[in-house]
């Protein structure tokens, strides 16, 4: 299916199960990696995009989490969509798996361009108290991670200054010490850089 045939389905989005309306523009997004097009301005997925609004309250945990992913891949700059997004993530918090809380700290950590290829400034994805209780549950999950995962985790969380020195010291440092080994080139560069940012040194 071409986009232009999604984008013919999801004129009748308000007939579409939640589902099927998650799944038409999860598509769409994944057809547009490069952003080359601005869906905030197209009529049918701006439409789509508020009807995706009203049901999101209504939504389980997975499909909220589907909806993080549409707003990131389709570079939806509604601060609403945003908010209800990170407010349902919170509601259903307990509900996800470490993979998932790495995801939406990516996620609402990435920077939004706007049609100049400039970060779009006026877009918060979501306020310090969404990343706090993230953060505040990872040390479960930390041993549940991948290497992709836990490199990025530690990005983020070095970026935005998040994480006690008990999460560090006992969790995340440990963690990356047993699987280093197992980074790919790219992976321990960027964690090298990230631990360089912390001011972290190994002084045994």
């Amino acid at each position: 299916m071409t986009s232009n045939e999604i984008i013919l389905n999801l004129e009748n989005h308000e007939n579409f199960a939640t589902s099927e309306l998650i799944g038409g523009l999860l598509e769409l997004s994944n057809r547009d990696r490069e952003f080359k097009y601005n869906w905030n301005n197209h009529p049918v997925t701006a439409h789509a995009i508020i009807d995706l609004k009203q049901r999101i309250g209504a939504m389980n945990a997975k499909g909220v989490l589907q909806s993080a992913k549409i707003l990131d891949g389709l570079q939806i700059l509604d601060q609403s969509a945003w908010n209800l997004c990170q407010t349902n993530i919170l509601r259903l918090l307990h509900r996800y798996k470490g993979r998932d809380l790495a995801l939406f700290l990516d996620l609402f950590e990435k920077e939004v361009l706007d049609d100049n290829g400039d970060v779009y400034l006026y877009l918060q994805k979501a306020p310090a108290e969404f990343f706090e209780r993230i953060v505040a549950i990872l040390p479960m999950h930390i041993g549940f991670l991948s290497n992709k995962e836990l490199v990025r985790t530690l990005e983020v969380l070095v970026k935005r200054e998040l994480g006690s020195d008990r999460l560090f010291q006992n969790y995340i440092y440990m963690r990356i010490e047993r699987k280093v080994l197992q980074f790919s080139i790219k992976e321990y560069c960027r964690c090298v850089r990230a631990l360089a940012d912390k001011g972290h040194g190994d002084d045994r």
